[in-house]
């Protein structure tokens, strides 16, 4: 969904879009000041016991760390998931060798001490295609990022997938003979024609396949989203009644939402806002699975509320964006949101 009227790209002012201004996207160079470090000094001293309880259970198992003997310096616009990816090892793992959080922000000349690089096993250097399987689930099956994959395979920014295909899990010397394969003639649309007014082709177009994708699979019928929209908030230490609320605000625990911008699903997750999320739950997350997608919302709400100023600023910040709400105020769409998310939660309580 995009806020009308705002300054920022309609593609970036989407639900979910908070995780955008708070973490630079390592495809991007609009770097993003870090104004997180100043927090991270008692937290991390205290981390075993009072880290944030809404990414416990989300994290993967423990991961051994030996130094590699490698340093990297870190560039404007380079995450910590960017900087694992690119060179062959985990979040987790480089998280804990430079002792801090797998969700902080780098900034630009941080120095970060590198793992032993983590090969993957040369008896399994491809994977064939599976009916239900997406490019990012794929990735995270196999313990890489999606931009390794598009790189392994010569794909581009939206490549579709078929089945059967056979998609490399490293990048080879010998450049891949992958013929794309041709996307479905009969892709939905996504929104209105003045709805997509300043989105970008691409963006368009992915948010298409993302539909057409969603709309060929099972999905729970409303009232069973909601229920495991609540069972991951336990699971995750989160106000279920609050991501609840957010979930029928969004999608009304539809799962084959898809917006213009393409926010994905039922807690509307835009693919870049998605690998932020991966970044603090150490994991790559397929946010056309609706538990993954269900987690990412869930964690960067809670991300949001440590942040904000308020409860009602970090919900306004997941719909519009943390930095356009601080710079700009709170559009009339995002004051209806947060009202609607309130008095659905007030609902929520009440029948409990």
């Amino acid at each position: 969904m995009t806020a009308p009227g705002s300054t920022a790209s309609a593609d970036d002012r989407s639900p979910a879009a908070a995780a955008e201004s708070a973490v630079p996207d390592d495809q991007s160079d609009d770097g993003v000041e870090d104004t997180s470090d100043r927090r991270y000094a008692d937290e991390e001293a205290a981390a075993s016991s009072t880290g944030p309880q809404w990414i416990s259970g989300t994290a993967s198992a423990t991961v051994p760390v030996t130094h590699g003997g490698r340093t990297y310096k870190v560039k404007q616009g380079d995450t910590l998931y960017g900087v694992a990816s690119k060179h062959g090892v985990s979040v987790p793992a480089l998280a804990e060798l430079n002792r801090i959080s797998p969700r902080q922000n780098l900034h630009r000349g941080q120095v970060l001490s590198l793992p032993e690089k983590n090969d993957l096993p040369d008896d399994d250097p491809s994977h064939v295609v599976a009916p239900g399987d997406t490019l990012q689930g794929i990735a995270a099956r196999h313990g890489i990022s999606p931009a390794i994959l598009r790189q392994a395979n010569a794909m581009g920014d939206d490549s579709f997938i078929t089945v059967g295909e056979l998609l490399l899990l490293r990048p080879s010397k010998a450049r891949p003979r992958r013929t794309p394969a041709e996307p479905p003639s009969d892709v939905p649309r996504v929104a209105a024609s003045a709805q997509v007014e300043g989105i970008r082709p691409s963006v368009l177009h992915a948010a298409r396949l993302n539909k057409y994708t969603l709309l060929h699979r099972r999905h729970p019928a409303p009232a069973q989203a909601k229920l495991l929209v609540a069972s991951l908030a336990v699971e995750l230490g989160a106000d279920s009644a609050l991501m609840q609320a957010v979930a029928a605000a969004e999608s009304g625990f539809q799962h084959t939402t898809v917006s213009a911008g393409n926010a994905i699903g039922i807690m509307q997750i835009t693919p870049r806002s998605g690998r932020w999320a991966s970044d603090i739950v150490g994991r790559g997350l397929d946010l056309l699975d609706i538990e993954d997608n269900i987690v990412a919302g869930t964690v960067i709400l809670g991300w949001l509320i440590e942040t904000a100023e308020s409860e009602n600023e970090a919900i306004a910040g997941y719909y519009q964006d943390l930095r356009s709400v601080r710079a700009d105020g709170l559009l009339p769409e995002t004051k209806a949101f947060v009202r609607a998310v309130q008095l659905q939660r007030a609902r929520l309580e009440e029948a409990l």
